[in-house]
Formats: C-alpha cells, sequence, structure tokens
C-alpha cells in the first residue's frame, strides 16, 4: 500500500508540474477585429461591402488582411505552386505599366524580365500560361515610333507572336494566333495588321 500511495503522490507531482510548467509558456495576444476600411495610396475600400471584414484584424501593430482581398481588389493574379507549396503573386500589369513613360525609352527592343507571368493587353489584365514567354517589349519599328508600339515579343515553343499593348495584332488577322497563342483572341482587335 505504501508503494502504491508513494507512486500517487509522485503522479500526481509530475503531472501537476507539467501544467504549471505549460500555463506559464502560454501568451494572450490582443487583436482587433472587424476592419471596416482600408485606405491604400489614398484611395478608400469599404471590407464590409467585400464581406472580408471579419477575417481582417490587427494585432500588436500590424494589419493582418487577407490575400483574396488584395488580390480581387487590384486585379493581381495568384498563381499557387503545389509542388514547392509556393504562392505566386502577379502585379495588375496595367496599373504598373500605367507610370512607366516608355515612348521616352531609346531602344527600339528591350530583353524582358522572364520572371514576368502577367502583361496588359487592351486595358486588360493577361495571366500568361506557363510555357508562354515574354521575350522582349517593342518599342519602335526601325527607329520610328508609332501609336502601335509598345508591343509583347511572346513565345511559346518554336512560335511567335507581337501584340501591342492596345491589343493591336502584327499579322493578317487573328488566324494567325493559331492554337498556341488562343488565349489571346478576346484580348486582339478583330482584324490584325502588319507593321
Amino acid at each position: 500500500m505504501k508503494k502504491f500511495i508513494a507512486g500517487f503522490v509522485l503522479g500526481a507531482l509530475l503531472f501537476g508540474g507539467i501544467g504549471a510548467y505549460a500555463a506559464t509558456q502560454q501568451e494572450t495576444i490582443e487583436i482587433t477585429r472587424n476592419v471596416r476600411k482600408l485606405v491604400i495610396s489614398g484611395n478608400s475600400y469599404e471590407t464590409k461591402s467585400y464581406e472580408m471584414g471579419d477575417n481582417m484584424f490587427m494585432s500588436g501593430g500590424t494589419t493582418y488582411v487577407p490575400l483574396r482581398f488584395l488580390v480581387d481588389t487590384f486585379n493581381h493574379f495568384v498563381d499557387w505552386d503545389n509542388r514547392e507549396k509556393t504562392a505566386h503573386i502577379y502585379l495588375d500589369p496595367c496599373m504598373t505599366m500605367a507610370g512607366v513613360p516608355l515612348r521616352t525609352l531609346n531602344p527600339a527592343m528591350i530583353d524582358a524580365p522572364r520572371d514576368w507571368r502577367a502583361i496588359c493587353v487592351n486595358k486588360r489584365s493577361v495571366l500568361l500560361p506557363k510555357d508562354v514567354i515574354l521575350e522582349a517589349l517593342k518599342f519602335t519599328d526601325h527607329g520610328i515610333p508609332s501609336d502601335q508600339f509598345p508591343a509583347y515579343l511572346l513565345s511559346r515553343g518554336e512560335r511567335m507572336i507581337l501584340i501591342g499593348f492596345g491589343g493591336m495584332l502584327f499579322a493578317e488577322d487573328k488566324s494567325e494566333l493559331g492554337d498556341e497563342f488562343a488565349f489571346l483572341s478576346d484580348y486582339v482587335y478583330p482584324e490584325g495588321r502588319r507593321s
């Protein structure tokens, strides 16, 4: 009986001590919920109308906002790479290119960053398929600026195509898009033209 009581007391002390130790490791954080409005660069965005206000909160001076709210509000793209467990965010190219003085650039064509996945065509954002490469940005035709430029030089497999920011397709007609570039058919002019 002494062994039983000794074991019981030892067990009670052991498990009681673990609980007391765990209790000292807890931390309480204070959060503020129901963010009603976000003001970004002077523009006001109502969160309640988006039904995301309940998911936004502040803690320790940091505001936490769902990625979906930002993506939808600013027309950005999100691409999930399941193998790498990585979210890729592409800014709206129609917003990011708007402030760039493209016509003041001297070269007729410059190489584009290979990781650009979103382009702006006809004032609409287009997320390029993973196997389409933005090869270059063309600014002039043999040194002569035109309202048809700037334009994107895109490649997919062995095919290349040139399409202007405004939707001008540098081809005889939309049929030259082929299967490789059919995803652009809703963004280009009904009739293509050669420069």
